[in-house]
């Protein structure tokens, strides 16, 4: 009777352990990343396994982080309804910083009546002539790309500026820009970044402190930019382009927008960790 006793209790243990496995087999799933160079070294996948583990958790995720180092390759292991295509770029993008003065389109068509050039340009009456958008599509189109190449080559202009693309908005749109190359401050230049709340309206501000030692060069790049957007970089992929409305001093930039919490802890997530040392690919 006790052995009988014994295999009924050790079947129901045995069936509680593979129900618990199964549900957490069914609440998870595994994502692969493969460095790019098949010799990476164990030092290097450990920095990067702790780096994307560090940039999770600032995002709201707590996860399991793994290193396969037999198939250069890092297994994450994340909550079976996130949406990875969503947070593909904390997984996988290195962390540059940058901060640059913009060319607007009012300003390129002002450079080109001067010049005695044709108007190339239509811009809609509602276009603010703060607007740095040169144009934008469903995909990066290179046609976009050549025009403004020519335009600002038309103008002289082409050596001092390089375009990129911004990040896809809510309606799959992405935007190309003209960035002032010689203006340009870094991660290096960073002393804090943070976001706060205003309990009242729910709203959310990124607050930046530059260090002592580029207050003044902050400064200059907002009197520059007065009406006018600075372009926030990260990996030549624009992030934010918030409007100058008065000089900046003391190394302070507060942005302000229509942020959700989740964008602002993904780009939270990707300048308050370490850089990314190699780069890494979604199997």
């Amino acid at each position: 009777m006790k052995t009988i006793f014994y295999l009924i209790i050790t079947s129901l243990i045995c069936i509680t352990l593979v129900a618990a496995a199964q549900k957490t087999t069914e609440s998870s799933k595994n994502v692969i990343l493969q460095a790019s160079d098949i010799k990476a070294t164990s030092q290097l996948l450990k920095q990067s396994a702790n780096v994307i583990t560090d940039r999770l958790k600032t995002y709201g995720l707590e996860t399991t982080v793994s290193i396969l180092s037999d198939k250069s390759q890092i297994k994450i292991q994340l909550p079976y309804n996130v949406n990875v295509s969503e947070i593909e770029g904390l997984l996988t993008t290195k962390g540059d910083l940058d901060f640059y003065e913009t060319l607007t389109l009012t300003e390129i068509n002002a450079l080109l009546k001067n010049k005695n050039h044709q108007e190339l340009f239509k811009i809609d009456s509602n276009v603010s002539p703060s607007d740095a958008k040169l144009g934008c599509s469903a995909f990066e189109n290179q046609e976009i790309v050549d025009t403004m190449e020519n335009c600002l080559k038309s103008i002289n202009l082409l050596s001092d500026y390089k375009l990129l693309w911004g990040l896809q908005n809510s309606n799959s749109i992405s935007c190309l820009y003209a960035l002032k190359t010689n203006t340009s401050l870094t991660r290096s230049d960073i002393e804090t970044i943070k976001s706060s709340e205003d309990k009242t309206t729910q709203s959310v501000t990124i607050e930046i402190k530059f260090k002592p030692a580029s207050e003044e060069k902050w400064a200059i790049t907002t009197i520059n930019s007065l009406g006018k957007p600075i372009a926030i970089v990260i990996d030549d992929k624009v992030f934010y382009t918030p409007v100058v409305k008065t000089p900046m001093e003391k190394g302070l930039c507060e942005i302000t927008g229509n942020f959700t919490q989740e964008e602002v802890n993904y780009f939270l997530a990707l300048v308050n960790n370490e850089l990314l040392q190699m780069e890494l690919i979604l199997k």
